[in-house]
């Protein structure tokens, strides 16, 4: 329950404050850390409401599981609403400007192979999917984003 107490912020200079921790934030003075800088968490974790709140470690272990899954399966479901509220506009946009500076020509103008390749990237790096939509804003055939891997 009670750990090494360390040296206190407020007991550092301004310089040893700003060398150690290397943050803007003005830390307060009454926090612990450790040799390495480290804020220790007693200094801001009240351990006896944890501790009633959980009661025992692997209740807490369950949470921070369950939490988990819950984050990951939230971000993809943001990630996918994303995608589809992009516009056709936008993925034209962007697919337009990676032509640009990546082929030097227009996305209309540009072959097939370099369309492709721009999908691929644009799939890679998370602005696209393969979507009929994503297809024609790309001047591509749908079965031709299949051909991508």
């Amino acid at each position: 329950r009670h750990f090494f107490r360390g040296r206190r912020v407020g007991d550092l200079s301004g310089r040893e404050r700003d060398r150690l921790f290397a943050t803007r934030t003005v830390l307060p003075a009454d926090w612990y850390f450790d040799e390495n800088g480290k804020i220790l968490p007693e200094s801001f974790l009240d351990y006896e409401a944890v501790e009633r709140l959980f009661v025992s470690p692997r209740t807490f272990i369950a949470f921070l599981f369950v939490r988990k899954d819950d984050e990951a399966a939230l971000k993809q479901d943001v990630y996918y609403r994303y995608l589809a509220q992009r516009t056709m506009e936008d993925n034209r946009r962007r697919a337009n400007y990676i032509s640009l500076h990546s082929y030097g020509v227009k996305l209309r103008m540009a072959p097939l192979e370099t369309r492709l390749k721009i999908a691929g990237k644009m799939i890679k790096e998370g602005t696209g999917n393969r979507s009929a939509s994503f297809a024609k804003a790309l001047y591509l055939e749908p079965q031709d984003l299949t051909k991508l891997v």
